[in-house]
């Protein structure tokens, strides 16, 4: 399959768009991403070693997409992950990007 950008993904089944349905996560760890390095810069700051913290950062966490207006109910969930296993996940995958970057 080749991957193609997001913004050239139909998302429409049926007549139904499905562009309300979010992975909670990514805007998790990119809101834990944005507070860690607004203080400090990451290991590499170039794009491609931001990308793959980002990466092994979602790829840590289960998937949990959901519809955007139902944030507030996953937030009370029992599956919902905190904030600290968030950073946790962004610190790892910083700590390993770190050691072998991919560039």
């Amino acid at each position: 399959m080749e991957l193609i950008s997001r913004d050239a993904i139909d998302y429409v089944v049926q007549g139904h768009s499905l562009t309300d349905l979010i992975n909670y996560h990514e805007q998790a760890v990119l809101a834990v991403m944005r507070e860690i390095y607004a203080g400090e810069a990451p290991p590499c700051g170039c794009s491609l070693c931001v990308e793959d913290i980002y990466a092994l950062s979602l790829n840590s966490l289960p998937p949990r997409y959901i519809q955007a207006t139902s944030v507030h109910s996953y937030e009370t969930s029992a599956n919902f992950i905190h904030a600290e296993e968030i950073r946790q996940k962004v610190s790892q995958a910083a700590e390993k990007v770190g050691s072998r970057p991919n560039h």
